[in-house]
């Protein structure tokens, strides 16, 4: 405890802060070289990927559309816990035209989805897109989507899954030294 006491006295209130555990695999994408076409944790749906040194914080992903239905990047969570309460961020921008992409979560089998889609401009900017969910079971896909019909490319990076609240502590502790 980082807390002004004299040894042996009275109660402390422990700190009730939320502690996070971000289960996200390779979501900074340093586990692959520039130029690399399949990204170390994550599959493709419709898309082509390629590993990028210039994005938000370092290396990125640049998806393109290779047809016209709904593409997503995704990777599928183990071990999560039904109940726990998590929550994605992502750095998204497009490249060539506005586009709609953001997250969307489901089981590993689409079912009990949720998402946040967004409206990502034309001019290069980085978008900080978020998501809270409820696990639904021990598993997740969590999906980063680009609608069907629009033009250019997206850049996804700094993708983090936080576990909210985990190892919270509301509680007192008597006669702490």
């Amino acid at each position: 405890l980082d807390m002004p006491m004299q040894e042996g006295s009275g109660t402390a209130i422990l700190d009730g802060s939320p502690t996070f555990l971000d289960v996200a695999v390779n979501g900074d994408f340093s586990a692959d070289a520039v130029g690399s076409t399949s990204v170390t944790g994550w599959s493709l749906d419709d898309f082509t990927a390629e590993v990028i040194a210039d994005g938000y914080s370092g290396n990125a992903v640049q998806l393109t559309r290779v047809d016209s239905g709904t593409q997503s990047f995704y990777q599928d969570l183990s071990g999560i816990t039904s109940g726990n309460k998590y929550k994605i961020n992502v750095k998204l921008k497009a490249i060539g035209g506005s586009v709609s992409a953001g997250i969307r979560v489901t089981t590993p089998t689409n079912s009990n989805p949720s998402s946040n889609i967004v409206s990502l401009p034309a001019d290069d900017s980085w978008q900080d897109v978020e998501l809270l969910f409820t696990a639904q079971g021990t598993t997740a896909r969590i999906q980063i989507q680009r609608q069907e019909s629009d033009p250019g490319s997206i850049v996804v990076d700094d993708v983090i899954i936080n576990q909210l609240n985990l190892g919270q502590n509301h509680g007192t502790g008597n006669g702490i030294t």
